[in-house]
């Protein structure tokens, strides 16, 4: 999957054996708090799916996914204020999910001659405009080669895995909230939408161990 950093960016090389992503323990209220923020009671408030930058890319904004994310930046040391204050930089003040990414609307118009509308009717459609049930499984670290590093929430959405599946996306998609970066680790020009394991057209393997307390 590829990425579009934004102009002046450093991509950091990332390949299959010199990558690691791994599960950082997660305090059991943590976790309970995060699931709570997720369960906000459905409006469009709390988490509501949207069509970025005319079209870009689909994801899910809202005061719940932005109160996830406080459960776990607030924990004292976990996140580092460089981390946070590059996500800022490139996402703006609010945290989001990403459903469909750059690449995959890209895809979807050569593919089927789906334009942006058409792809967000599909996904409301299948999820709902709230994009459904969906709740945070734990904390994941993605790291390169020279140190580089992502922090971000590992979210489970089976409402977002079907509104993917109605858009035949063959790709599986690792829902996640990033809470912070150093430097560019593989794509990470979230403007871009991208993963922040996907380096140039290389997936990355990844250990999935989550703490569940």
């Amino acid at each position: 999957m590829g990425n579009q950093a934004r102009p002046g960016s450093r991509q950091v090389p990332v390949t299959a054996t010199t990558a690691a992503a791994v599960a950082a323990p997660a305090r059991a209220v943590t976790i309970a708090a995060a699931a709570v923020a997720a369960a906000e009671p459905c409006n469009l408030a709390a988490a509501r799916l949207q069509l970025v930058g005319a079209g870009y890319y689909v994801s899910l904004i809202g005061n719940a996914v932005d109160a996830v994310a406080t459960c776990f930046t607030s924990q004292p040391g976990l996140l580092p204020p460089g981390h946070a204050a590059n996500r800022v930089l490139r996402d703006g003040p609010h945290h989001h999910i990403t459903l469909v990414t750059p690449l995959e609307m890209t895809e979807l118009r050569e593919q089927y001659g789906m334009g942006p509308q058409e792809v967000y009717d599909i996904v409301v459609a299948t999820a709902g405009p709230t994009g459904g049930a969906w709740v945070p499984i734990g904390l994941g670290r993605a790291r390169a080669e020279p140190g580089d590093e992502a922090l971000f929430v590992v979210i489970g959405w089976p409402a977002g895995r079907a509104a993917r599946a109605a858009l035949r996306l063959p790709r599986d998609q690792h829902f996640h909230i990033t809470l912070g970066f150093q430097a560019q680790v593989s794509g990470m020009a979230h403007g871009s939408g991208t993963d922040p394991w996907v380096s140039g057209s290389v997936q990355l393997s990844i250990n999935w161990s989550y703490d569940l307390r």
